[in-house]
């Protein structure tokens, strides 16, 4: 599978891999996970949620449907069970926090500062398509995610 980086940045979907989603298609499409999870803990949002993890990919389940997506890595050297189109990123080792901020200003995409998980070492945002960005001190992004069952805190 090949997908455009561009795409999880705007929308949080990886081609056909998107919210609802059966996890039947998923296990079908790109193999069974080396490693699955159920999210516990009293304080957590995604309590419930049956996480499959192909090493750089986490794919969240909830009702047999896919809820959400995390990337921990997206360049050649990642393990991922999907190949990236990287064009239009002059490194995409190193994609700044302004890079993603004017990506998401071109498209019209809301963002706003994710006051709850930033702090002097790392700086986070989310936009209004529920795509968050986890970015360094040095503002390179580590990681992003879909998240559409966190879009009341965020946005009103």
């Amino acid at each position: 599978m090949k997908t455009n980086l561009e795409e999880f940045i705007l929308y949080g979907s990886l081609g056909w891999l998107r919210q609802n989603v059966p996890l039947s298609e998923v296990v079908s499409k790109i193999g069974t996970p080396p490693g699955q999870s159920l999210r516990q803990g009293a304080n957590n949002p995604q309590v419930g949620k049956l996480l499959l993890s192909y090493f750089d990919l986490e794919v969240y389940v909830t009702n047999g449907l896919v809820s959400g997506l995390t990337l921990c890595a997206w360049s050649a050297k990642a393990k991922l069970p999907i190949e990236f189109d990287l064009s239009g990123f002059k490194d995409p080792e190193n994609i700044s926090v302004q890079e993603i901020k004017s990506l998401l200003n071109d498209h019209e995409i809301e963002w706003v500062k994710d006051e709850i998980m930033s702090d002097k070492d790392q700086l986070n945002i989310v936009s209004t398509n529920d795509v968050h960005f986890a970015f360094d001190s040095d503002k390179r992004l580590t990681r992003m995610g879909y998240a559409p069952d966190l879009r009341s805190i965020y946005f009103k």
